[in-house]
């Protein structure tokens, strides 16, 4: 390659990168040297206490009960989404007719609608007063439950606003997988005197593993953040029931003014989704399953 060249290349990518270092690589660098001091805001400087916001950490029940939270996220969200969207798009499959390509546009509709809207739109379908699932049980006689204020069915409700936001997308992705399958390995399995069930279980299953493993890790990811959702839907409550990493950084910062351990929480955060992905990249290194 020519001097002229590598300089031309060179030119053009200064912009991006230098863009890229001072809105992304700047602000975690900051972030990190800020953790390592007590900072109450822009009216006192920062005073430098190394490690101990890191140790204190280990022993904020707030933090861990923040992380249990985001541990049944991460182990409901993913499995009951990608389960439903593979249950949805087979269906959908089995019954290919002209409305297939409206029922895709149907599902991911929830997709491209703003997040902030989806948390209204629910928190008020939630309301134990006016709402429209608790409307809807009184139609049978039956008080409905204040969904979002018991602890014990606030968790389970975010999970099905999640599950709900996110099945449309996948189910589209899963169809066009499926779509893609060529017919000659159904017709030669029929043959064979294979019913749906063993169709799907031993041709389509296989073949869509590559989209399902993304699909499980792009809603894993999004079990690790969800602070749109908690934040306007429960705002963390009932008693921190619903409480995510997320909101607790945000907490200690904005509302406790804490922005040396928010620093520090922030930096274990992005140490776990950085750790996280390694064990999901790992996992997922075996050869692809293509079309013979």
């Amino acid at each position: 390659m020519r001097a002229h060249q590598i300089r031309f290349i060179v030119l053009l990518l200064v912009v991006p990168l230098g863009a890229y270092s001072l809105f992304v690589v700047y602000p975690y660098v900051w972030a990190i040297g800020i953790s390592l001091t007590e900072w109450r805001g822009l009216a006192t400087p920062p005073s430098w206490i190394g490690l101990a916001n890191f140790a204190a950490i280990l022993g904020d029940p707030g933090f861990w009960n923040a992380l249990r939270n985001n541990g049944v996220y991460l182990l409901f969200v993913p499995v009951v989404t990608v389960t439903l969207a593979l249950v949805l798009a087979a269906l959908i499959c089995q019954r290919c007719t002209r409305l297939t390509e409206f029922y895709r546009v149907v599902f991911l509709f929830p997709q491209v609608m703003s997040i902030v809207v989806v948390a209204i739109l629910w928190g008020y379908a939630f309301h134990p007063r006016i709402g429209l699932l608790n409307s809807a049980l009184e139609v049978f006689g039956i008080n409905g439950p204040s969904w979002l204020g018991d602890p014990n069915l606030a968790q389970a409700s975010l999970v099905a606003v999640i599950v709900w936001n996110s099945v449309g997308f996948h189910t589209a992705l899963f169809i066009a997988a499926m779509r893609a399958v060529p017919e000659t390995y159904y017709e030669a399995a029929r043959l064979d005197g294979a019913g749906n069930w063993r169709m799907f279980r031993d041709i389509t299953l296989p073949l869509l593993r590559d989209p399902v493993r993304t699909s499980l890790m792009f809603m894993a990811f999004e079990a690790f953040d969800l602070f749109a959702i908690t934040r306007i839907m429960t705002g963390g409550g009932p008693n921190h029931a619903t409480d995510v990493l997320a909101t607790y950084v945000y907490d200690q910062a904005f509302s406790l003014s804490r922005f040396g351990y928010a620093s520090a929480l922030a930096v274990v955060m992005f140490a776990l989704m950085l750790g996280f992905s390694a064990v999901m990249l790992l996992v997922m290194r075996e050869n692809k399953v293509e079309f013979a």
